[in-house]
């Protein structure tokens, strides 16, 4: 178990040390909530955003859309469809649902 806890202990110094010399990295984890791993791993997700028009591109593409239904004359849009299972978005997802 030791051993487990110094390794454990040799990557979060690693990640943290990967987030700190990262100026984009840093400005995410500015987000309430969002701390290295998540900011990494939306950043390596994401790669370059200026490939995206808008907030909105970026969230359909992460699969972090919300859901919706409609029936004649009725439109609902539900929470968030989930339709992406990838890791970055189940992070993504679960930051948005503990606020």
């Amino acid at each position: 178990m030791d051993s487990l806890n110094t390794e454990i202990k040799a990557l979060d110094k690693e990640i943290e040390e990967l987030a700190k010399n990262d100026e984009d990295v840093q400005l995410l984890q500015t987000i309430d909530g969002v701390g290295p791993i998540t900011a990494l791993s939306f950043k390596a997700e994401i790669d370059d955003i200026r490939r995206f028009k808008d907030s909105r591109n970026v969230a359909a593409y992460l699969g972090l859309t919300p859901s919706q239904y409609s029936s004649g004359e009725t439109k609902k849009q539900g929470g968030i469809s989930k339709k992406d299972q990838s890791e970055r978005a189940t992070y993504l997802w679960k930051q948005q649902q503990s606020y």
